[in-house]
């Protein structure tokens, strides 16, 4: 059951791909709903959209994470398309996540570890609803969503049934190195791509190997 859920998400998101790129969309394949959910983490709010497919609950899970400087709707067609297909899906923005964020928070006061905590608190959150299976919660990320997603799969693989990572940023930990050779000496804030963060992005990006993690 595992496999084939695991193979149906895999060829949904490649399926989805050229709508992502500007091609024209698949037709709808099932109906679905949208619902807002709020949560908390560390009393930081935490905004999110639930797809629910038609179905019989408890149904699988896939939890949609956005890249750097970004927001939920990087990831909606990704949600969008699973719900179609009858598995819900949830999308929603990181703490400090990027432009257009319906969650608290700025970019100044993100980090990897950061946005593994929220990743853990809708997680958490998810596996209460009556509607999800908690033994069937996948994790889909972009670009750093990817890289969060492999981070959070590899301190809790108990609670990730699959991961999805579309072009991970693996290379985040090596750009802060590179940006930020000394640990004990970095700024309060820096830049990267044109946005100013806090030093808590490189300083948390470098606190571990996110390739240990992954062997979990």
């Amino acid at each position: 059951m595992l496999r084939r859920v695991l193979g149906l998400l895999l060829a949904v998101a490649l399926a989805v791909l050229p709508a992502c790129c500007g091609a024209e969309k698949a037709g709808n394949a099932g109906t679905f709903s949208v619902k807002e959910i709020l949560l908390e983490r560390d009393g930081l709010k935490i905004w999110g959209a639930l797809y629910l497919p038609e179905g019989d609950a408890p149904l699988p899970l896939v939890i949609c994470c956005h890249g750097f400087g970004g927001n939920h709707e990087h990831v909606k067609p990704y949600a969008e398309a699973f719900a179609r297909n009858g598995i819900a899906a949830f999308a929603f923005d990181f703490v400090g996540g990027g432009y257009g964020s319906r969650s608290d928070g700025t970019m100044k006061e993100m980090s990897v570890l950061t946005e593994a905590a929220d990743l853990c608190a809708v997680m958490d959150r998810m596996k209460e609803l009556p509607e999800i299976n908690p033994e069937q919660i996948f994790l889909l990320g972009a670009s750093q969503g990817g890289f969060v997603s492999s981070y959070v799969a590899g301190i809790r693989p108990d609670d990730v049934a699959g991961v999805i990572a579309l072009y991970p940023a693996y290379v985040l930990q090596d750009n802060a190195w590179k940006q930020t050779p000394d640990p004990e000496n970095i700024p309060e804030t820096i830049s990267l791509m044109g946005i100013t963060l806090g030093g808590i992005y490189n300083r948390d990006a470098q606190s571990f190997d996110i390739y240990d993690v992954m062997k979990n």
